[in-house]
């Protein structure tokens, strides 16, 4: 029952993802904390393009601004303090609102309305008077601000999607991980689910098999071209050096024998940055 409310509290009556679980999902991103968020946020994200846009346009606004520490929601000192999502939500609002009112102030300010213009002799006033290729200097540099301001905004953008999409899960692959079935009594010890890495990554089973091993590593980006590495005989461990993307990577382990694959691990791992 508890769960169902938490669940209610972060999405709209049409099922998808309220103010409340925008932000949320946001300190997630900020905080490095993502794999805390609740499990029907996670999986509704990975599935509504809708909602993953909805947060990629809300990051972009928020990805500078510092995070209240103790978080009410993902530090552990802080879980008996009540949340009142809804108040929240408000508060993110008002923020956007003053947002656009310094945006507004801005624009103002750099096109002011002259009122009272000072007399000036004619000779002064044909001296001032920018000439035609001033002029089109002038809009030549505009254009080039505003198209660059452009470019940037969907650099960012680009960049937000693209760290949001390295951490999309498999649920399909992620109820088989949870079974954590084993084959012919081999067993994958290393990595553990969720195990982090900064760069190499150690994978590690028991006991050493005697055929060639088939190291399959990829995304739900890439699940159709995973990097694929062939493991010698009659070992029982194997380092990875592949530059690896930051985010959540899955991998799956096949025992070789002349034409058949036969599945000995399958997991999932995350490259932190």
């Amino acid at each position: 029952m508890k769960e169902e409310r938490k669940k209610n509290s972060l999405f709209t009556d049409a099922g998808h993802i309220n103010d409340s679980g925008v932000l949320l999902y946001c300190d997630g991103l900020k905080l490095n904390k993502r794999k805390e968020l609740p499990e029907s946020l996670l999986t509704h994200v990975s599935e509504c393009s809708t909602c993953r846009e909805e947060i990629f346009e809300y990051y972009e606004f928020v990805k500078e601004d510092e995070v209240v520490v103790p978080h009410p929601f993902f530090d552990k000192q802080a879980q008996t303090i009540s949340i009142n999502w809804r108040f929240i939500a408000v508060a993110a609002a008002v923020a956007l609102v003053m947002l656009s009112a310094v945006l507004l102030y801005n624009k103002q300010e750099r096109n002011p309305v002259i009122s009272d213009v000072n007399p000036i002799d004619k000779d002064s006033q044909t001296q001032e008077q920018p000439t035609k290729n001033d002029r089109i200097a002038t809009v030549d540099t505009t254009a080039k601000k505003e198209e660059d301001t452009v470019i940037n905004k969907l650099q960012k953008k680009a960049e937000v999607q693209q760290k949001l999409i390295a951490y999309v899960n498999i649920p399909s692959l992620d109820e088989q991980i949870a079974r954590a079935a084993t084959s012919r009594g081999i067993s994958v010890l290393k990595p553990v689910v969720d195990q982090e890495f900064s760069n190499e990554v150690l994978f590690q089973w028991e006991p050493a098999v005697g055929d060639t091993l088939e190291l399959s590593i990829f995304t739900a980006e890439n699940i159709s071209s995973p990097e694929i590495i062939k493991i010698a005989p009659n070992l029982d461990n194997y380092k990875v050096k592949l530059k690896l993307t930051a985010g959540l990577h899955y991998w799956k382990i096949r025992q070789l024998n002349g034409r058949r694959k036969k599945q000995i691990g399958l997991g999932r791992f995350r490259i932190v940055r």
